[in-house]
């Protein structure tokens, strides 16, 4: 098709699209819950103590170290109830602002929980991993929802308990993060049961806020306005059985967004690099690779197409940088423009030739994929100087995206990663307004986004976990992987979701000079997928065609809050494609990876 034509449909189509984000009205404060009583919530001397009714054992106790409510804006005025349930409580708050100016909210706090000085928090940063801390020697944490945490929640286990706390509120109505807090103070934090844990949610940025501290959309309470925020605790005897204390925000979050609305594929992808900055040079400024056989810009497209179509052992094969790399300003890599600037030149626009550009791959029973560069800013010039974010009620850049999207449907392309896809750029609102449209307006289109997006947005569509991502330096190669369990969270919020584990081999490379054999490559995309990720490894194997990505939520999630929804093992209304095959191809439930290793060896 030709840019003139395309341009006029995506003229024809580009519209606003704020109704699309509607999420469905859920009562935000919980109803009472039946089931066994657990514990006793109870006023001594004025603040409130949570204990075991079978044994009396302290679990929370307010105390002098943190208030439960405080406001950034003294005209702000803040009620407080609690709400007692059979397994803890419900702090139900509501912010009011009687001034005709917007003003700041507040923090939440749930008092100090006494269970053990030495705990493990589940760290829940796109995806779930247990951390070890004890009270004396631990320095307190503070994330952002939706930017960071996956969920508005915060677990802890001590040797007894396990004790969950989560936020609800509507976050696209509200439209603002909230920052989650472990602490341990130490000044009026003593009492029964030694020193407590604090959990904090933090609503407004308050005055000096530490710009690393600072979230990047603070809510703030319109004039002569009233919001209410509910935080939940919940406790569970058995400190591995935690699934539990997250029910209430599970119900919620069900409510308001629902389950999967994608099908997951679950087979590994092949990542392509098209262009890389370090081939850039006089003549070829942006930066294509293989520049003696394969530049589309001076062979067009036919090269890269054989080679894509004789690949073996995949059936998806994402591009990477598949219009280049901006030179001038490397800053706002990856382009934006991933198929627009192919017109430019009549060997770039062999893209579109259904006979010897990349519809080939197509045709010869490949998903192609092409990786969306600052998916969520708009450019609209090649190599920018600036980019804006993307507003989905700006008929202009949705033109200019949907101009992106055509193209890419006129090359045959099933697949679209979008980079940098976090609601930090644009906002949760527009974020999640945004994706929900290109979903209803490219049905048939598969969407995952990087980084590994928040449970609302992978409601949406699949993430993109960096799996080779270290927070420290690795000492030994097994330090090199950092994610060795299944995605908790997403197994717990979304059966059916898909988790694509993105893993390069550059830490073995660059800390121990060591190039993993083919052999272990394949047996890395199987304890990938044996975890429930979709493989997306770096180096290519041509052994991984039977891999399917295990439906890990079937053993993680206990069967009855599975069955909740009534979906069993499957996608919210469209079911996994993994199925039977998913558990035989990746080896079933995730086990230990050197002992994988040595099992397949």
């Amino acid at each position: 098709m030709s840019s003139i034509l395309r341009a006029l449909r995506v003229a024809a189509v580009a519209m606003l699209v704020s109704s699309h984000a509607a999420a469905r009205p859920v009562d935000v404060v919980p109803p009472p819950e039946g089931g066994p009583t657990v514990t006793d919530l109870s006023l001594v001397g004025g603040k409130y103590e949570l204990r075991d009714v079978s044994n009396g054992r302290l679990i929370m106790q307010q105390r002098n170290a943190l208030p439960l409510v405080t406001v950034m804006d003294s005209q702000v005025t803040s009620t407080l109830k609690i709400n007692e349930q059979p397994a803890g409580y419900d702090m139900v708050v509501t912010f009011t602002n009687p001034t005709n100016s917007q003003l700041r909210l507040g923090t939440i706090y749930v008092g100090m929980l006494t269970v053990g000085a030495d705990i493990e928090y589940l760290d829940i940063r796109h995806t779930s991993i247990w951390r070890p801390a004890s009270f004396s020697t631990f320095v307190g944490k503070g994330y952002t929802y939706p930017d960071d945490l996956y969920s508005p929640a915060y677990i802890i286990r001590g040797p007894e308990y396990a004790v969950g706390v989560s936020m609800r509120y509507p976050i696209i109505e509200y439209d603002h993060d909230v920052r989650v807090a472990t602490m341990n103070p130490s000044g009026g934090n003593s009492g029964e049961g030694g020193p407590g844990w604090g959990a904090g949610f933090r609503l407004s940025n308050p005055d000096n806020c530490p710009p690393t501290q600072a979230m990047r959309h603070p809510g703030f309470l319109p004039a002569k306005t009233s919001r209410t925020y509910v935080v939940s605790v919940r406790v569970s005897r058995d400190r591995q059985d935690w699934m539990p204390t997250m029910l209430p925000y599970l119900k919620y979050f069900r409510g308001m967004y629902g389950g999967v609305s994608y099908k997951r594929d679950g087979r590994p992808i092949l990542p392509v690099g098209i262009a890389d900055s370090v081939n850039q040079e006089p003549g070829n400024l942006d930066g294509y690779g293989d520049p003696n056989i394969r530049r589309p810009d001076i062979f067009g497209w036919g090269p890269w197409a054989d080679r894509l179509v004789d690949q073996q052992g995949y059936h998806s094969l994402m591009l990477w940088a598949p219009s280049g790399m901006y030179f001038h300003n490397p800053q706002y890599n990856y382009p934006f423009q991933i198929t627009s600037r192919w017109n430019v030149l009549p060997t770039l626009a062999t893209a579109f030739d259904p006979d010897i550009g990349l519809p080939r791959v197509r045709a010869s029973g490949k998903t192609l994929g092409l990786w969306w560069g600052r998916s969520l800013d708009v450019s609209t010039v090649w190599d920018p100087a600036t980019v804006t974010p993307l507003n989905p009620n700006n008929p202009v850049h949705v033109q200019l995206a949907r101009e992106e999207i055509e193209g890419a449907v006129d090359a045959g392309v099933g697949l679209i990663g979008l980079d940098t896809c976090n609601p930090s750029i644009n906002g949760i609102r527009n974020a999640y307004t945004w994706i929900k449209y290109l979903r209803e307006n490219y049905p048939d289109m598969r969407f995952i986004a990087e980084p590994s997006p928040c449970d609302i947005l992978h409601s949406l569509i699949g993430g993109v976990l960096p799996g080779w991502t270290t927070e420290t330096t690795p000492k030994t190669l097994a330090e090199c992987y950092p994610y060795r369990n299944p995605h908790y969270m997403a197994d717990l919020l979304l059966p059916g979701h898909e988790s694509v584990m993105s893993y390069r081999y550059n830490n073995q490379a660059d800390y121990f000079d060591y190039t993993p054999s083919d052999l272990e490559v394949d047996q890395d995309i199987r304890w990938f997928a044996s975890m429930g990720y979709t493989p997306m490894l770096w180096t290519p194997v041509e052994t991984a065609g039977d891999v399917v990505a295990a439906e890990s939520w079937m053993w993680t999630v206990p069967g009855w809050m599975r069955n909740i929804y009534g979906e069993g093992s499957g996608a919210d209304d469209q079911g996994s494609s993994g199925g039977d095959k998913a558990d035989k191809s990746a080896g079933g439930h995730a086990g230990d990876k050197d002992g994988m290793k040595a099992e397949v060896k």
